[in-house]
């Protein structure tokens, strides 16, 4: 594998407004002498508003503009590229302060408008069906990072065509929970984008370390990358399975179900030839209809260098009847920007070649 990208270097990072919760905005405040509803207007201006120069943010007094445009950036990201599929999603190219790159991709839809985050540059599970991992693992995003990402959506599509955010793009969001959580945070607080947690849903290969830190902590949506319904599959496309086998990834399922209440989604990418015989059906009603859940079938999305090819309509619909037809919630998520390498499994591939 060749990365066809600069290496990261080492640069001081200059800390970003984006960064900060709103106690911390508070803190900010006092600090420098101001009242908490200075940390009020601030936040206003930076997430309601989506002001990032701090000198137009006239309902502040000079002094404090001055120390905040000494001390703060805003986006710790600047577009490398964008791209844009025939069926209207957008994937950019973001450049970090260290030279890292991350994939941001905005899914339209008829009522449902979703943005696919990144946690990290890279992943360090290296599932076989994923783009991604031909990275290996670069860096967990700080949150900066990860709520910049949304800014600059925002400011390129408005706040008001975005309603649906998933965890979904480059990386393990349960590998980077600390900072997971925190941006959650920030774009459910109601002095800002005031996002509903209802609508934010949280993908993980299995981590089952992060998914009890997620159960004692938010009350977002939680989609598990299942992708084969016996160990010895699932532990060949998905090292994570070694650590956590099935058993162990499902008893913290049932925990979190039993905690939440509230449904959770699986991920099934569809690999003809290896997760979609008979006895592929049969074992993964067997496994769902043991906890409340739906399914959602993902065929597979093709990218340079990869060892499976997509299944045919046909095939969808085939496994997809045989899946429904044992009592199983099922969904086929149709391919959303793969012709721009935007869908699921595809992030990276386009800024990397591989031997």
């Amino acid at each position: 594998m060749k990365n066809l990208l600069f290496n990261s270097i080492m640069v001081k990072k200059i800390e970003s407004l984006y960064g900060l919760a709103f106690p911390e905005f508070k803190a900010l405040m006092k600090k420098k002498g101001e009242t908490e509803y200075r940390a009020i207007q601030l936040f206003s201006w930076i997430y309601k508003k989506n002001v990032s120069d701090v000198g137009s943010m006239y309902t502040l007094p000079n002094a404090l503009k001055e120390k905040l445009i000494s001390s703060f950036v805003f986006s710790p990201l600047t577009q490398r590229s964008v791209c844009i599929s025939k069926d209207g999603t957008i994937k950019w190219a973001f450049c970090l302060q260290d030279n890292n790159v991350i994939e941001t991709v905005y899914i339209p839809g008829e009522g449902k408008n979703t943005l696919c985050l990144s946690t990290q540059s890279g992943c360090a599970l290296y599932c076989k069906f994923c783009a991604t991992a031909r990275m290996g693992f670069r860096k967990n995003l700080d949150v900066s990072e990860i709520v910049g990402q949304v800014m600059f959506v925002i400011k390129e599509i408005k706040r008001d065509s975005i309603n649906h955010i998933v965890f979904m793009g480059m990386g393990e969001p349960l590998l980077n929970v600390k900072a997971l959580l925190k941006t959650i945070d920030i774009l459910t607080h109601k002095e800002g984008l005031n996002f509903s947690r209802r609508r934010i849903t949280v993908s993980t290969a299995g981590y089952v370390p992060g998914i009890r830190v997620l159960k004692g902590a938010s009350q977002v949506n939680l989609a598990v990358s299942l992708n084969a319904s016996c160990d010895e599959k699932r532990s060949f496309i998905m090292n994570i399975n070694k650590k956590y086998p099935l058993n162990v990834l499902f008893e913290s399922l049932d925990d979190y179900y039993t905690d939440k209440r509230r449904r959770i989604t699986f991920e099934y990418v569809l690999l003809p030839g290896f997760n979609m015989g008979e006895e592929d059906v049969q074992g993964l009603a067997r496994l769902l209809n043991s906890i409340p859940s739906k399914v959602n079938l993902i065929p597979f999305n093709i990218f340079p260098g990869s060892a499976f090819r997509s299944p045919t309509e046909v095939e969808v619909n085939a496994f997809a009847d045989r899946v429904y037809n044992l009592g199983v919630s099922v969904q086929v998520r149709r391919p959303r920007g793969s012709d721009a390498l935007a869908a699921c499994g595809q992030l990276g591939a386009s800024h990397f070649a591989y031997e």
